[in-house]
C-alpha cells in the first residue's frame, strides 16, 4: 500500500511539474457530487416541487445550480 501511495505521489508530482514546464493549467479532478446543508423545511419544498415537476431532487437541484450559475459573468 504504501508503495502505491507513493508511485501516486509521484505521479501527481510529475504533472504538475510538467504542466509548469509547459505553462499549461494545472487542472483538479472532480467526482461530480457533494452534500449542501440546507434547513428542513427548504429541503422539504424542494422534495415537494421535484415531485411535481417529475423529476429527481437531484435533477431539480442541478437546474437550479445551472440557472444560477448562466447568470455569472466570470
Amino acid at each position: 500500500m504504501a508503495e502505491l501511495k507513493s508511485s501516486f505521489k509521484d505521479a501527481v508530482e510529475d504533472y504538475i511539474h510538467l504542466c509548469k514546464e509547459n505553462n499549461r493549467p494545472i487542472y483538479k479532478s472532480y467526482r461530480g457530487s457533494f452534500n449542501v446543508r440546507v434547513s428542513p423545511e427548504l429541503h422539504r419544498k424542494a422534495v415537494q416541487t421535484s415531485q411535481k415537476l417529475g423529476v429527481s431532487l437531484n435533477q431539480l437541484v442541478q437546474a437550479a445550480i445551472e440557472k444560477e450559475l448562466e447568470k455569472v459573468k466570470l
